[in-house]
Formats: structure tokens, C-alpha cells, sequence
């Protein structure tokens, strides 16, 4: 008897053409199909340029300069940065709807610093002592503050100018024999002018 002849397996189905890459907008999820099957999430990762990479900003890391020099001004916090028109309200007769509101000029707010007690041969205390502890037959030396907020490299992202800045308040705050905390100074400046620059 002769051998069996055995039948030789079909061949294999060619492979499977690459599907297209879908080309969609950032952060798009297809989510689930109008007949209510799932659909797979596809989501693409989007880039933002390099001038919008650090927006919206954090606000603990920022830096200040008093007259140029940064050597004294590290503070725990920043604020006061303010600007506001005031108005002044005229009746107009025989309208009784509204009141006219017109602007008269800006007022500008007091720039506070906030640290740690400092000792008292630093810089921006001799400052402070200068003027608070003073009389006002002495002349109040003013000086330029400006504010920098920073990016994750440490480059200023959002900068405020403040021109003619002194020193118009220095709070100890209390100390608490029940609270392990630092002991904490709050420095007002009063400026004239506040400009954002960046």
C-alpha cells in the first residue's frame, strides 16, 4: 500500500494593513456611540507653546527687589498689588433710572511684605527704622520694589514695577506661647505708582 497523502495546511491570510493614526483635536474623548457601545477613548497629548507652558502661574514662587538689590527681600508673602478708579456719583435731575458715576483719578493700595522677624542691622530694617522711628524733619528716602512672578525655570513670567515706594507700616505679629510657630513681621509700603511690565 502506498503512504497516505497528507494535506498541506491552508495559507496564512496576509497580515492585517495598517490602520491609519487619527489625526484629532487635543484632549478629544469619543467616549460612548449614540446606539450605546463603547467606543475606544482617544486622547492626544497636546504641547502648548513655550510662552503659554507655565500658565495659569503658581504663586509661591516669585522674587522682589527693593532699589535694585535682592539680598534682604525674602518674604513668605506678597500682596497688596491693587489698582482702582474712584468715582464720584452725580444726580442727574429728572433721571431717576441711573446715577451718573465719573471717574476722578486712581488710587493705589500699600504693597505689603511678609517674613520672618528679621535682625536689625538688615537693610530693609535700617530702612524701616529710618522712617517709622524718625522724625518727619527728616527727609524719607524713596526707593523702586519690584515684584516678579516666576516660571519653573526662574525666569519672570509677570513683573510689577512700583516707583516711589517707603515704608508706611511694620506689624510684629503676637507672639502665642501655645503655637510653635516663626515669628512673623509685616512691612506696608506705600508707592506711587504701579506698572505691570511683563
Amino acid at each position: 500500500m502506498s503512504d497516505p497523502v497528507i494535506p498541506k495546511p491552508p495559507p496564512l491570510p496576509p497580515p492585517p494593513q495598517q490602520r491609519p493614526r487619527l489625526q484629532l483635536p487635543p484632549r478629544l474623548d469619543l467616549g460612548i456611540s449614540a446606539a450605546g457601545t463603547a467606543r475606544a477613548a482617544v486622547t492626544t497629548v497636546w504641547d502648548p507653546p513655550a510662552s503659554q507652558a507655565s500658565y495659569p502661574p503658581v504663586a509661591f514662587y516669585f522674587s522682589v527687589q527693593i532699589d535694585g538689590r535682592s539680598g534682604d527681600c525674602s518674604f513668605q508673602e506678597v500682596s497688596g498689588i491693587s489698582l482702582a478708579m474712584e468715582l464720584e456719583p452725580l444726580v442727574e435731575g429728572g433721571e431717576n433710572r441711573f446715577i451718573h458715576q465719573l471717574p476722578k483719578g486712581i488710587k493705589q493700595g500699600t504693597l505689603r511684605l511678609q517674613r520672618g522677624l528679621a535682625m536689625k542691622n538688615t537693610e530693609l530694617v535700617a530702612w524701616c527704622r529710618q522712617v517709622l522711628e524718625g522724625d518727619l524733619g527728616r527727609r524719607i528716602e524713596l526707593k523702586p520694589v519690584q515684584v516678579s512672578l516666576l516660571d519653573e525655570m526662574g525666569q519672570p513670567l509677570c513683573v510689577w514695577s512700583f516707583e516711589n515706594c517707603y515704608p508706611v507700616g511694620w506689624d510684629i505679629e503676637a507672639f502665642n506661647a501655645d503655637k510653635n510657630e516663626v515669628a512673623i513681621e509685616q512691612i506696608e509700603l506705600a508707592y506711587q505708582t504701579c506698572v505691570r511690565m511683563k
